[in-house]
Formats: structure tokens, sequence, C-alpha cells
């Protein structure tokens, strides 16, 4: 695992030029690979979400079963960071394939490392989901709009992270992001549509003479 020689200063001001100078720090991350730091941003914004999660589940959500509450909230809490950790190591492979389709040379460290600082803008979503719980229907829909604004502000770290790791232009970076995304989507419209298709026919066949 390649980690930078460093102190955990260095980690901190990693984070904070994530925030402050976006372009010159991924470049920077995709070339040493800080697979590690990567990895505890991931499972420190998961686990966050996961307690902000756990605090929104009601036990009037399931008939007031509060035993099926606590295992649940102990599932997000605890669980989080594992489909955390695989969701950014697919979708990695995913954008690290396309990539080297387009012609791309870049390490999949590299490209991991950087999906997984691109990751840290999903911290601001766990004080701002806090007050949505506490406050009115106008400020959840406040916090809608946050949660967007954050969500493009992570697609535009990732398009950073594979244009640096590659070296490509940013309209290239763009669409090894956005192929598979959109290759997925209609694999999925696809089956939706050979399910609901499906249950048309078996209900077709059901109420036959």
């Amino acid at each position: 695992m390649s980690q930078p020689q460093s102190s955990n200063q260095s980690f901190l001001g990693t984070c904070i030029g994530v925030v402050v100078v976006p372009l010159p720090t991924m470049r920077t991350i995709v070339r040493r690979r800080p697979i590690g730091w990567a990895l505890i941003v991931i499972i420190v914004i998961a686990i966050a979400q996961g307690i902000t999660g756990a605090a929104s589940l009601d036990p009037a959500d399931f008939d007031n079963a509060e035993w099926v509450q606590g295992p649940l909230q102990g599932f997000s809490i605890v669980g989080g960071p594992a489909f955390a950790i695989a969701g950014v190591a697919f979708f990695t492979a995913i954008c690290w394939i396309m990539s080297r389709i387009l012609g791309g040379r870049g390490s999949y460290g590299g490209l991991f490392a950087g999906f997984g600082f691109a990751y840290l803008p999903a911290m601001f979503t766990v004080p701002v989901t806090f007050m949505a719980l506490q406050l009115d229907s106008f400020a959840q829909g406040l916090s809608g709009l946050v949660g967007f604004g954050i969500a493009v502000w992570t697609i535009v770290l990732s398009v950073f992270a594979i244009r640096e790791n590659n070296n490509f232009s940013t309209g290239r970076a763009i669409a090894a992001l956005f192929i598979p995304l959109v290759v997925f989507f209609v694999l999925l419209l696809a089956l939706f549509a050979f399910v609901v298709i499906m249950i048309l026919i078996a209900l077709n066949d059901g109420f036959a003479p």
C-alpha cells in the first residue's frame, strides 16, 4: 500500500488543499497515491453518515418495533465503511478501465486515492442532515439543495482525479466518468423494462381463459 512518509499534518493539509486548491492538490494525490489516507477519508465519512442515518431512524417506521431499529442503526454505522470502500473500489475500476479505453495510462492506485479524496465534500452533508432532522420542511428542502451542490462538487473533484491521473483533457476526463454512468443507467432501464414486461405477461396469462 503506497503511503507518503510524512506527518499527520500533511494529511490534514491534503484535505484542506482538496477544498481550497483542488486541481494542484489532486495532481499531487494521484502521483503520490496515498491510498491509506484515502481509506481514512472514506471510512471516517462513512461512519459519520452512518451515525446520521441511525439518528434519523424512527421506531414508528417499523410499527414501533424498536428491536428492529437497534440492529439497523448498528449496521448503518458498522457496515457503512465496508460498503463505501467497496463502492469506491468498484467505481474506480470501472472508470480506470474506461480511461484505458480512451487512451489513458494512469494507475489504478492513483485513481483510487483521487476518488477517495473526492469523497471529502460528503463530510459537509453530515451537519446539514443533522440540522434538517431538527428543523421544518423548508430547512429539509434546503438541505436537499445543499446535498445537490455537494454532489456536483464531488463530480468535479472526480473529473480532476481522472484528468490528472491520465494526463487527459477535461473533456476526455468527463467522458471517462460519465460514459460508465450512462451505460449503467441504460442497463438499469433495460432491466426494469424487462421485469415490467415479464410481470405483464404473467398477469396476462393469469387472466387468460
